[in-house]
């Protein structure tokens, strides 16, 4: 008997990934089926790219897989389940899934602070000695990137 094409693009490579990652972790259909509450046609219909899921039933699978329907229709998205990298944004992703927009932007604001890269520029004080350099780097708001040097060219040094 011949196979039949998918409904959609989509559906086929949302398919291929619920199966690729339901292979990954070991899952038989009928195992991810019951962990997810879908039946095991509907799933194998899925997998095929035949099945157009309800987006409630497609959480439900996501998490079955331990991922999110987000992961499961990106395709830039790693797939392997026993990556540690995506076992880790998973959970974050489950810790701030039913978070208020407050609290998301508590928590942006918390990370930006701690592992944003630090752009501001460093900032030196050059100029001649006793130009006041050392009395106004500390009172500057930037102090600790300021930099003081004094020129001492023949030039610019004070007569003896």
């Amino acid at each position: 008997m011949a196979r039949r094409p998918p409904r959609s693009a989509l559906l086929a490579a949302v398919g291929a990934r619920v199966r690729a990652l339901r292979e990954s972790q070991g899952l038989t259909q009928k195992s991810l089926a019951e962990k997810s509450g879908v039946s095991s046609r509907f799933l194998a219909q899925l997998e095929a790219g035949d099945g157009n899921i309800s987006l409630e039933r497609f959480d439900a699978v996501a998490r079955a897989l331990a991922t999110s329907p987000a992961a499961l229709l990106d395709p830039r998205a790693a797939l392997t389940g026993d990556d540690e990298r995506g076992k880790l944004r998973a959970a974050v992703s489950e810790l701030v899934d039913r978070r208020s927009s407050t609290e998301l932007a508590e928590v942006r604001r918390w990370l930006e602070a701690r592992f944003a890269r630090r752009t501001a520029p460093t900032i030196a004080l050059i100029g001649l000695r006793g130009a006041g350099k050392s009395t106004i780097g500390p009172s500057s708001p930037n102090a600790s990137r300021c930099a003081s040097s004094s020129s001492t060219s023949p030039s610019s040094a004070p007569p003896v």
